[in-house]
């Protein structure tokens, strides 16, 4: 099994205009924000494949902004491949069958994982005392990744929710999707959509590790549409958009009750 599976929605180009800026670290590393930390709230979004501008990721941090949070996307996929998507990720245009070893070259430890702790360090200078994680599809795995014990960041965090995950990438970079699952810390939403495996759903047994530890934690399976819908479906389509409706407000009520 690959990232995405073979019926996942394609590249959507962006096509409004973002309220935020984009900001560059002394690290080097860029950042998309938006909205301010007088909530003290935060929200850091690790979008998928395409990266920090590709398909509706920046439009969702605006929203998330208008909800109250000090939101950022941080440009992870770097240096990025074949020219990526705005300098981040992968272009529009993609080999499936390279995705996976493309993305190896980007382990959580020794390269994520730094970039990651410097985007948390930047929320807390803007007054971000608690933050939530929301990934999409490869960035699920990398959020998950975050919030295991052995994190830096990890005191930080309250919650993730992720959309459509791919954190069985975890098997290819040499451990296990269950030992992943097994080790996060926070109370967690599973958003999985048509063709994600089935051990997300309420009686697969990653989901039931993390519900076992995290009472709280919900998973819903999103089966009329495809993987990577949220930041990418065609909403002209109205059963494409009342999904992505749906997952919003699903997102937007767990975080609620966990920030």
């Amino acid at each position: 099994m690959s990232c995405c599976p073979p019926n996942a929605e394609k590249y959507l180009a962006p096509d409004y205009s973002f309220v935020g800026s984009t900001v560059a670290l002394d690290t080097g590393l860029e950042l998309y924000v938006t909205g301010t930390g007088a909530s003290k709230k935060g929200l850091l979004i690790v979008p998928d494949i395409y990266g920090w501008n590709g398909g509706r990721t920046r439009n969702i941090a605006d929203y998330y902004a208008e909800e109250g949070y000090y939101v950022v996307v941080p440009k992870l996929l770097t240096p990025a491949i074949d020219g990526g998507t705005d300098g981040d990720g992968f272009a529009a245009v993609i080999s499936m069958e390279h995705l996976v070893e493309n993305l190896m070259k980007f382990p959580y430890p020794g390269n994520l994982d730094a970039k990651i702790e410097a985007t948390v360090a930047h929320m807390k200078a803007q007054g971000v005392e608690s933050i939530g994680l929301m990934g999409f599809c490869w960035g699920g795995w990398v959020t998950a990744c975050a919030v295991a014990p052995s994190s830096k960041v990890l005191p930080d965090i309250k919650v993730m929710v992720i959309g459509h995950p791919s954190n069985h990438l975890e098997n290819y970079f040499g451990g296990s999707a269950q030992t992943m699952f097994d080790n996060i810390s926070v109370p967690t939403l599973l958003l999985p959509a048509n063709g994600d495996p089935a051990e997300y759903d309420e009686e697969g047994a990653w989901f039931q590790s993390v519900k076992a530890r995290y009472p709280t934690s919900k998973t819903y399976r999103f089966a009329t549409v495809e993987h990577g819908f949220i930041p990418r479906a065609d909403i002209t389509i109205p059963e494409k958009r009342a999904a992505v409706d749906e997952a919003m407000e699903q997102f937007t009520s767990f975080l609620k009750a966990h920030l």
